[in-house]
């Protein structure tokens, strides 16, 4: 293996696998804003994976400052110049309309690249996507009429809001990156992990993200009638036999301190959308106690309840609970619904 000296030399001739192995040997000792420069350098000069790489820095903060806006530029680059990466990222990024103009189109060409550049992930979404006529987004971004199940609060059931291989691939996505759920804060308005939670949880934020989880929010926002931009990350619940949530409200308390401030910053959660990603388990209801009501979807089946309205004003008719399952495991998609842009982080 070559030495420090030597591939410094090679980077600094314009070699550009040198200046990605240059880049990790400043990372290795700290120095690395010297390490971006180079990837920047390398990444302009067609580097691929230097340009996903420091793309993907930019875009987490990771040893590197936070700047979405250049961490699309260089990955737009970097798809550019044939990145399959790269592609697959830009292409959830401009189906999301997060750093990049929305563009279903763009996303899917984005996609198709990726597929043709053999990443996996990218080749499986297109076949879970596509119908027999290849990809339609008109028929993608359906929303199946709801079945009322309250009126006060709203309460609305959805049969076959998902297909089952969009529902498995979600929970594959999910597999392995569980952890314990947590809560609202009420001192602090943060999350914290709690005794009236024993169910596990994962977010998946833009880096994550794909084209199959667009798709769906996008869908949820045509449901509820508000803006993607006002979706919170979205999340994958699972249910271990046993685990349950406790009851409770998903909207913020105004009266309480800590939760007024985070309502001034970030609005409201006045809606709240659950997806059941898959069956073979015995209870896990959704439980809503003052309605005498409670609700076991099949898989794909969702409901989406108004936990505030328009205004905000909370409304505690939504007090709700995750059962438990007795037997086999529980996996559901929940999206909570704000009534601003969510300040995605």
């Amino acid at each position: 293996m070559a030495g420090t000296e030597e591939i410094e030399a090679q980077a600094r001739q314009g070699d550009v696998r040198a200046q990605f192995a240059y880049a990790a040997l400043l990372d290795q000792q700290g120095r690395h804003p010297e390490a971006l420069g180079w990837l920047e350098r390398a990444a302009r000069a067609g580097d691929a994976r230097s340009g996903t790489f420091l793309g993907a820095r930019l875009l987490t903060g990771y040893a590197a400052p936070k700047l979405p806006d250049r961490a699309a530029e260089m990955l737009v680059l970097a798809a550019g110049n044939g990145g399959g990466e790269a592609n697959e990222l830009t292409a959830a990024m401009r189906a999301s309309g997060r750093f990049l103009p929305q563009d279903w189109n763009a996303a899917f060409d984005a996609l198709e690249r990726a597929a043709a550049a053999k990443e996996p992930r990218a080749r499986d979404q297109l076949r879970i996507l596509s119908g027999p006529g290849g990809l339609d987004l008109a028929s993608l971004l359906v929303v199946p009429e709801p079945r009322v199940l309250s009126a006060a609060p709203s309460l609305l059931a959805y049969e076959g809001f998902l297909s089952a291989e969009q529902c498995d691939w979600l929970i594959e996505r999910a597999r392995g990156r569980i952890k314990p759920a947590r809560v609202y804060d009420e001192g602090t308005g943060g999350g914290v992990e709690s005794r009236t939670r024993s169910n596990g949880s994962t977010e998946f934020h833009l880096i994550e993200s794909d084209v199959i989880m667009a798709l769906v929010r996008a869908r949820i926002a045509r449901a509820a009638g508000i803006a993607v931009a006002n979706l919170e990350e979205l999340a994958i619940l699972h249910y271990e036999p046993g685990q349950a949530f406790a009851r409770h409200v998903d909207y913020l308390d105004p009266e309480n301190a800590a939760h007024a401030a985070v309502i001034a910053e970030r609005g409201q959660r006045v809606a709240t959308f659950l997806i059941y990603l898959n069956e073979g388990f015995e209870g896990g209801e959704t439980e809503f106690p003052r309605l005498d009501l409670r609700f076991k979807g099949r898989k794909g089946d969702a409901i989406l309840f108004w936990n505030a309205d328009a205004a905000g004003r909370p409304d505690r008719m939504t007090l709700h609970a995750g059962l438990a399952p007795t037997q086999g495991c529980k996996w559901l998609l929940s999206q909570f619904l704000r009534n601003r842009p969510w300040p995605y982080e």
